[in-house]
């Protein structure tokens, strides 16, 4: 490419060139000047300067069913970077309140403190931008008895292979779903015949009732 201009044309030319979107390694460009006298050659080198990880959006918020299994996909966090993804590797963690475990204590990943953190996250392909937080402790997911409550608040932080950086906050709320009634078989009625009446104050109470009686 032959460039003929004002030395301001020529910076103003050269100051929108990205190392990134040319997709080659150091670019090297040859400037010719003449002043009518004789000829000057100056060399400028085009070197890459690593671009920083940026979630996108801000952050991240998921719905998940109770009782959603082990490794069920909550949902996907997403990356802008520029740089070559096959060469400046994305490394996802959750970084808090939500890891394992600290100095043997388990934090607030850990709602019911049994050494199992409740989420994890994975990124799928080596050059994904992208990365899946999963279910890990399916047992947190119950809507009723969820100490932590129907949400849990994430940290999750990217960073690249510079140790260039960005962290967003992923908020998830469980879902309450209908769940099946279960009577225990010896506590059936002998004529096999019952009648559930769901109580007029609490509607989560069911009373349950031998046919034919009160």
């Amino acid at each position: 490419v032959i460039l003929n201009g004002t030395l301001a044309q020529l910076n103003q030319a050269l100051s929108v060139i990205d190392f990134t979107s040319d997709g080659t390694n150091n670019s090297v460009f040859t400037l010719t000047s003449s002043d009518g006298g004789g000829n000057d050659a100056v060399s400028v080198i085009n070197l890459n300067i690593n671009d920083a990880p940026a979630f996108n959006p801000a952050t991240f918020s998921f719905n998940v069913d109770e009782n959603s299994g082990v490794g069920f996909v909550v949902g996907t966090v997403t990356v802008d970077d520029m740089d070559d993804n096959a060469v400046d590797q994305l490394t996802f963690e959750i970084t808090g309140p939500d890891t394992i475990i600290v100095d043997g204590i388990p934090d607030a990943n850990d709602v019911d403190n049994d050494g199992i953190a409740d989420f994890t996250i994975v990124k799928v392909n080596p050059g994904d931008q992208s990365a899946e937080i999963r279910v890990n402790d399916s047992s947190v997911l119950d809507f009723e008895a969820n100490p932590a409550g129907p949400q849990f608040t994430l940290e999750v932080t990217v960073t690249d292979s510079a140790n260039e950086s960005d962290t967003t906050t992923v908020e998830i709320t469980v879902i309450d779903k209908a769940e099946q009634i279960i009577i225990d078989p010896p506590l059936w009625p002998a004529s096999g015949n019952i009648t559930l009446i769901v109580d007029p104050v609490d509607a989560n109470l069911i009373h349950i009732y031998e046919t034919g009686t009160t």
